[in-house]
């Protein structure tokens, strides 16, 4: 929300949970002029006509790691870790490991 404020500090911002269903009925019922959610998650519902506006990540850059994906396995199991570092893609593993730093160090 950091970013946003930010952005527009007229903005009033409240935190919302629940699934997609949950928060697009709040929105409904609630006096608010908008909400701000991941298009991915409102298209892959087939909700994405009603996306108004897309945030431009020069604006608000997407959070820590997003489109990574970690893998748990056991640290003895080497079967598994080679086929691990098959699919693994280095600059995209660097990438996440230096955001989450820069995470980490912003957050104190």
């Amino acid at each position: 929300t950091a970013q946003l404020r930010h952005f527009r500090p007229d903005f009033q911002i409240v935190d919302l949970r629940g699934n997609l269903n949950t928060r697009f009925r709040k929105y409904e019922e609630a006096d608010w002029d908008g909400m701000v959610l991941a298009a991915a998650g409102v298209e892959r519902l087939g909700w994405g006509n009603r996306i108004a506006e897309r945030i431009d990540s020069e604006i608000m850059l997407p959070a820590v790691g997003q489109g990574s994906f970690g893998i748990m396995c056991r640290e003895d199991d080497r079967h598994i870790l080679e086929k691990i570092a098959r699919i693994n893609h280095r600059p995209s593993q660097l990438a996440t490991i230096a955001e989450r730093a820069l995470l980490r160090t912003l957050e104190g």
